[in-house]
């Protein structure tokens, strides 16, 4: 917790020259640069593991992230080490921790079978922490959809 003591006087156009001071305290939070707390990363079933079908569509990862402050929150998805999308928010913070939920913008690629990593990199802020790995494991089987078609 910070204080701030701040003087004030009215101009003197009014007819009484007033002066006050008071004081106040900023709480860690929305006056502090960007600190994450804890991220977490989980598929639809929401778990860090899922098994799915070769072209399934609509596939997708997301990551939870639980911050302090404001400022702006940028970083990239990566499968199997390949960026495949940047994300950029501006978030804030007022006091306890918030999370904001960020979702792969496209759909996470199903075309190649076997063991696939994804990872949600923060760049900004750029502070070296462990970021969590989810793996999706491709079976050889194809998606059909319910009507028959591919």
């Amino acid at each position: 917790m910070r204080r701030m003591r701040v003087r004030s006087m009215l101009p003197a156009a009014m007819a009484v020259v007033v002066f006050g001071v008071f004081s106040m305290a900023l709480a860690d939070g929305a006056g502090s640069p960007v600190r994450i707390v804890r991220m977490r990363l989980y598929f639809e079933n929401g778990r860090p593991k899922i098994t799915v079908r070769e072209r399934q569509p609509a596939f997708f990862a997301q990551v939870e992230i639980r911050f302090r402050g404001r400022g702006l929150l940028a970083g990239y998805w990566e499968v199997d080490g390949r960026l495949v999308a940047r994300f950029a928010q501006h978030v804030l913070s007022t006091g306890s921790a918030t999370t904001v939920y960020q979702r792969t913008p496209r759909p996470l690629p199903t075309f190649a079978p076997g063991s696939h990593r994804v990872r949600a990199v923060i760049t900004r802020p750029g502070r070296s922490i462990p970021f969590p790995v989810a793996v999706y494991f491709v079976t050889g089987q194809m998606h059909r959809e319910p009507w028959g078609g591919r």
